[in-house]
């Protein structure tokens, strides 16, 4: 298998199909994020208690194709409601799960020819279900490791992103607050924070080449060709950088990392034709975006796979504020008819079955109140037309015709 690459808490999906988005519209209130997945297959089989009481054990593959996720319910004999657990497949490419009518007290694990038996919920089930949802692990390891239990946790947030949210969400006018304070005090703050951490120093030797099977370098000023720059706190060990630094521009390898390279860019060393180009597609930099250290990281995808995983909280499933009020349907809690992810668990982690090949990851901020349209043709369209994710194979908000994402 290939290492990977992870992207956490970011927007997620692909090319909507046009023909296969319609279905999702038109849900009624109260309708399930299950309901959502054309790919799903589910199968249940009867289960009896000591005392002859009828139960019932339900598997559902959230989608076939993927093969990773899945939701087991279970409604025990003599039992009043149902308990639900989201299950994570260890080894989606060559196991399977399933329920089978002989084994009524557990999980048929497939692994090419071989099938074993993985008791969960029996009287003397050593990995009970119930006991290990209380560990409280993001992943919690069942039958020997094969699957997870994913459960409930609470994600990380800054009390600056708590002061924000608020603001937008409880303030009237809070949006403009936030992007007052975002386009002053912050500004100025990381303009310092560039400003300290820009070294330029000529070359005083050979000029460095950087990464000979990297990507092509930037067509940079020619007045700058011989000037290095120090990166301050890159936290990436590179091969090729000289005692001055990095020559901006360059790309340079990354050490014992192959297909992974790293360089910096100071945006008011582009070469000057390029700078000038497109000047009625492409804004203006001002003078401190033209002077500021820009920190870049390349990989070549021809050596890694690229994952991403939800976040706790973001990005959310319901409304955008940003959808016309005449585009939306105050009846729905979201545009596809759910209001929650449940009993989905979103755990914005990379799981336990990938982190021996994960070689970055990436934290971004996608939040569902930036991802819709406001103004023009896709405003009008598909209520709002706000931008569709998936993880795993498992839909959380319906892709869109015309809408790329990751």
């Amino acid at each position: 298998m290939r290492p990977l690459l992870f992207v956490l808490l970011f927007l997620a999906g692909l090319f909507a199909d046009p023909a296969g988005v319609p279905e999702s519209w038109g849900r009624e209130a109260g309708s399930t994020i299950i309901e959502l997945q054309p790919f799903r297959e589910t199968h249940s089989i009867g289960i009896k208690g000591a005392a002859g009481q009828q139960g019932c054990a339900t598997l559902i593959n959230l989608n076939t194709g993927v093969n990773a996720w899945y939701l087991l319910r279970l409604s025990r004999p003599g039992a009043s409601g149902q308990e639900t657990y989201h299950l994570e497949n260890g080894d989606p490419a060559s196991r399977t799960l399933s329920l089978d009518e002989s084994n009524p007290y557990g999980l048929v694990i497939t692994s090419g020819k071989e099938r074993s038996l993985c008791d969960l919920w029996g009287p003397d089930s050593r990995e009970n279900l119930r006991q290990t949802r209380e560990t409280g692990s993001a992943y919690a390891p069942l039958c020997e490791g094969r699957i997870y239990l994913r459960n409930p946790v609470k994600g990380h947030r800054t009390a600056l992103e708590s002061v924000t949210e608020v603001l937008r969400d409880r303030v009237p006018g809070g949006e403009w607050i936030v992007s007052s304070v975002r386009d002053t005090l912050f500004a100025y703050l990381y303009r310092r924070k560039a400003e300290e951490q820009i070294e330029s120093k000529t070359l005083s030797g050979t000029l460095q080449s950087g990464s000979a099977d990297g990507p092509l370098p930037a067509s940079m000023d020619a007045l700058r060709a011989a000037t290095a720059v120090k990166p301050v706190e890159l936290g990436i060990d590179v091969e090729g950088m000289g005692t001055e630094g990095m020559i901006p521009g360059k790309w340079y390898a990354a050490k014992e990392n192959p297909g992974v390279y790293a360089g910096v860019i100071v945006p008011g060393w582009i070469a000057p034709e390029i700078m000038k180009s497109h000047r009625a597609l492409v804004n203006a930099l001002d003078t401190v975006e033209l002077g500021e250290l820009v920190y870049l990281v390349a990989f070549d995808l021809r050596q890694f796979d690229l994952r991403y995983s939800l976040g706790t909280y973001h990005p959310g499933i319901g409304w955008s504020p940003r959808v016309a009020p005449h585009m939306r349907d105050e009846a729905l809690p979201g545009p596809d008819g759910i209001g929650t992810s449940a009993p989905l668990v979103r755990t914005g982690r990379v799981g336990p079955a990938e982190i021996g090949r994960t070689v970055a990851a990436f934290v971004g901020g996608f939040k569902r109140r930036h991802g819709a349209f406001k103004y023009g043709d896709l405003s009008l369209k598909n209520r709002g037309s706000h931008y569709g994710f998936m993880e795993s194979g498992v839909i959380f908000s319906t892709l869109q015709p015309g809408l790329a994402t990751l």
